[in-house]
């Protein structure tokens, strides 16, 4: 989980551990590459508009996560259709725009979950 905003990044990181799924969050690109680095990340869910850098620019700055498979839900409080276009476009998984539930942020991390399992991934 990649969210620079506490509260936030607190409440998601906690439900998806209540779901029995590990979660680590992270607050900064630098953390995010390290994490994905260590391996065994099954799923990335992060915030569009960080402080330092845009999560899809910080990833997609990294080739070795362009074209990996790797399911990546953002979350971005961008909620206009060309924002989100843009979003899948660029090989996001899923678009979850701000303010959302955590009942609708859980049911597509789980179908994230399950698209990745069945790629392989």
């Amino acid at each position: 989980l990649l969210e620079d905003h506490p509260f936030q990044g607190a409440c998601i990181q906690q439900e998806i551990q209540g779901l029995g799924l590990p979660c680590h969050w992270v607050q900064d690109g630098e953390g995010c590459l390290k994490a994905l680095e260590e391996g065994g990340v099954r799923l990335l869910i992060c915030d569009l508009s960080l402080a330092e850098q845009d999560a899809i620019s910080l990833l997609m700055s990294q080739p070795q996560y362009q074209h990996s498979g790797l399911p990546i839900v953002l979350l971005s409080a961008r909620g206009a259709e060309l924002d989100k276009v843009m979003g899948l476009e660029l090989g996001a998984e899923d678009y979850v725009a701000k303010p959302f539930s955590l009942a609708e942020l859980l049911a597509r991390v789980r179908g994230a979950l399950r698209r990745g399992a069945a790629r392989g991934r």
